[in-house]
């Protein structure tokens, strides 16, 4: 009878989960059925929905009838619903294109804080004569570039979502003057993150940043990111990495200095220059020396569905003043045949007052 009983029960199990993901699919398509996928998962690997190339995103959206026009995005085309919904303008999947010459200005528009524009050919632009809207999103909005936050929205705009469209890491640096505290690049194929983001004027206020999906690999991404003072939140899941870098700063280095030795190199506009080798495990470890103190106000960092194979791939986290929870779900050092490996991490990680998710 046992084992009749625990195959019932797995059937009523099996029939649930299809349930609820028939639930899923027919009542929240698009963005939140991948946000759905991507919380499921089978062993310790992330399920993701399957999508078209990038290049047929728009045709397929629009054989979804989520584009059924391509007509200009106006102060005309625009209706704003009165009363509690004012506040909220969502022209998502209309088909919508930037129009040049549009001032959303004066009732109602006045009053829109939050704005959602998925699915359209729109740009920071078409937005930009808002004078209330706080959070913006351009999700698949085909976006190849961005032009720096200007007019009111510059004085507005702290949360912005651009990912899934086409951009490049310059990109990044022309939103880096803005008042942003949110910001989602993910999904864009950067491959990098541009060094001029180090100067003492970027992302000042920005505390949350999504650069999954990005093909990011180079350990110099951290060393450029280290500097963003105001920065909690990292997500780099998704992506290429295989080791965090260790970031020294220079009292460091003067502390266990020799008499006479050189002096410690410091911040420099090439990060290259700044690097040394540290071998470890059989394999190489940068270490940048570095003026600030890294990633100062860092608590929690994503590195979910990477390459990290090694515990002191993960080490140098320690070094960061504020981190308190590292998530290392579907890399290798969370398999099974390493989980004496990720035991013995996760208690070193906890003397530091670190979580680690597996």
């Amino acid at each position: 009878m046992l084992p009749g009983i625990k195959r019932f029960v797995l059937k009523i199990v099996i029939i649930q989960r299809l349930i609820v993901s028939y639930y899923y699919y027919y009542n929240y398509p698009g963005s939140e059925v991948e946000e759905y996928k991507r919380r499921a998962t089978v062993g310790h690997w992330v399920l993701v929905k399957d999508e078209p190339d990038a290049d047929d995103r728009r045709d397929w959206v629009t054989a979804a009838g989520r584009l059924p026009t391509g007509s200009a995005f106006t102060v005309d085309s625009v209706t704003i619903v009165p009363g509690i919904g004012e506040r909220f303008l969502d022209v998502s999947g209309r088909g919508f294109v930037h129009a040049d010459g549009q001032h959303f200005a004066g009732d109602p528009f006045d009053r829109v804080t939050v704005v959602n524009a998925d699915d359209n050919v729109l740009r920071l632009a078409s937005f930009s004569t808002f004078k209330s809207v706080w959070r913006l999103s351009l999700r698949r909005n085909r976006l190849e570039s961005v032009e720096p936050v200007d007019g009111d929205l510059a004085n507005t705009l702290i949360c912005l979502d651009v990912s899934e469209n086409r951009l490049g890491p310059e990109d990044i640096y022309r939103l880096s003057t803005s008042k942003l505290k949110q910001l989602n690049v993910s999904a864009n194929q950067l491959m990098a993150v541009p060094e001029s983001i180090t100067d003492y004027h970027c992302f000042l206020l920005l505390e949350h940043l999504d650069l999954s999906d990005n093909g990011l690999s180079s350990s110099k991404t951290f060393y450029v990111l280290s500097t963003l003072h105001n920065l909690q939140a990292l997500d780099m899941s998704t992506n290429r990495i295989t080791f965090i870098p260790y970031l020294i700063t220079k009292q460091l280095l003067d502390s266990g200095r020799a008499d006479g030795e050189e002096d410690a190199v410091g911040d420099y506009p090439n990060a290259e220059e700044n690097v040394s080798s540290n071998s470890q495990e059989g394999g190489g470890q940068n270490v940048y020396h570095v003026q600030h103190i890294p990633f100062v106000s860092l608590k929690t960092i994503n590195l979910t569905n990477n390459m990290i194979a090694q515990s002191s791939s993960v080490l140098p986290l320690v070094c960061w003043p504020s981190m308190t929870c590292i998530t290392l779900t579907a890399n290798a050092i969370c398999l099974k045949k390493n989980l004496k490996t990720f035991k013995n991490l996760k208690s070193t990680m906890s003397v530091y007052g670190i979580t680690i998710k597996r």
